[in-house]
């Protein structure tokens, strides 16, 4: 009986330092309580995802931002959702791939938005505005896309704040840019079609290990999984994304301190 009460121990504390959030107090945290982000921009028909008109639209309804960033081959650093382009574009191209003068004709389904530089989202932005900016990077570029981002946003008074599902992209900044609030995003992959065992580790927030996370960014579907409520205890703050109607968005409130929404004005 005693070993098994020592093994079920030792098990409970290993589980609490890999899920353990930073538990740090951040000036940033209070920002997040009741806040409406705009995913990707607030976007609709004739105003695509991640544009520049996009952007303009969050920021004359006072909307935080949420947008979306890449590296490209020569080192730009870009405003696009997914890795490849066909998707928003037609083109069945990696953008990771392609160096930034491939991109210069390229336009947002089928509007006359060209994919966007961060430096050109950041020169329209106010003092009021807030950016929430995902880092899209795979284990072998995410430095790359950190220390290129970091080179473009420390040369602007910008006021943002970072998250990532790749783990080792948001410990970065828990390395070399502690002054910035960063978000580990997540979901409950195992529930998902496709889920691995690195999406499972993460969906399970395994990795806040490495990432030690002041806020988790979760799929509003599971808001009752175990792992957001530890860390929401140890002090961790929630924001819940994608809510798509007002009718999601009164049952996120219930869960989460902040709101990622998109396709409706709250």
């Amino acid at each position: 009986m005693t070993v098994a009460i020592i093994i079920i121990l030792s098990v409970l504390i290993i589980w609490l330092y890999l899920v353990s959030p930073s538990m740090r107090s951040h000036p940033d945290a209070k920002i997040l309580n009741g806040l409406y982000i705009a995913h990707r921009g607030l976007h609709s028909e004739g105003i695509p995802e991640n544009s520049l008109l996009s952007f303009e639209n969050a920021i004359q309804h006072g909307y935080a931002i949420e947008i979306d960033i890449h590296v490209t081959k020569d080192n730009e650093v870009v405003i696009f959702h997914d890795d490849s382009l066909k998707r928003v574009c037609g083109i069945d191209k990696d953008i990771e791939k392609l160096n930034y003068s491939d991109l210069e004709s390229v336009r947002l389904l089928g509007t006359d938005q060209k994919i966007p530089k961060l430096s050109e989202l950041l020169d329209i932005c106010t003092e009021n505005t807030l950016l929430v900016i995902e880092y899209k990077c795979s284990p072998s570029n995410y430095k790359r896309l950190c220390e290129c981002a970091d080179k473009i946003l420390s040369s602007y008074n910008v006021h943002y704040i970072m998250q990532s599902f790749n783990p080792l992209c948001v410990g970065w900044f828990n390395k070399n840019k502690k002054e910035i609030y960063r978000g580990q995003l997540a979901s409950n992959f195992i529930m998902e079609k496709g889920c691995d065992f690195t999406k499972a580790v993460c969906g399970f927030l395994l990795l806040n290990c490495i990432s030690r996370p002041d806020f988790i960014s979760y799929n509003i579907k599971y808001p009752q999984v175990p792992q957001i409520k530890i860390c929401s205890l140890l002090g961790a703050r929630t924001a819940g994304w994608t809510i798509r109607s007002k009718d999601e968005l009164k049952k996120a409130k219930q869960h989460f301190d902040a709101y990622i929404f998109e396709h409706f004005i709250p």
